[in-house]
């Protein structure tokens, strides 16, 4: 997709076709993420669990924002901060996945 749908939707520029490959993505992810919780660590599923948390929060609140029913204090801008203060939990994650593959820095 070309750009966050929280830059689209600042930009004035989300429609159905946005919407739709949002929703392929989504499911994509879903099923990536079901395979996975299948075979690796635990160490690793509970940093998923960090990063998934903060991601639906920002999928939410984008949903809301399209739909026109954002919350007191929601704006594509607020999104975009909270998908920005979501890169140590990032972090941390690809660096457990890197270790648990052997892979040295």
């Amino acid at each position: 997709m070309r750009g966050a749908p929280s830059h689209r939707i600042r930009d004035g520029v989300y429609g159905d076709a946005e919407r739709g490959r949002l929703e392929e993505t989504r499911r994509d992810y879903r099923d990536r993420y079901a395979e996975a919780q299948m075979i690796v660590p635990e160490r690793i599923l509970k940093a998923s669990r960090s990063v998934n948390e903060v991601l639906a929060g920002i999928d939410a609140a984008v949903k809301r924002l399209d739909r026109g029913v954002a919350r007191d204090g929601e704006s594509a801008e607020g999104a975009l901060l909270d998908l920005k203060e979501a890169e140590p939990r990032l972090s941390a994650m690809r660096r457990l996945m890197r270790e648990d593959l052997g892979v040295d820095d």
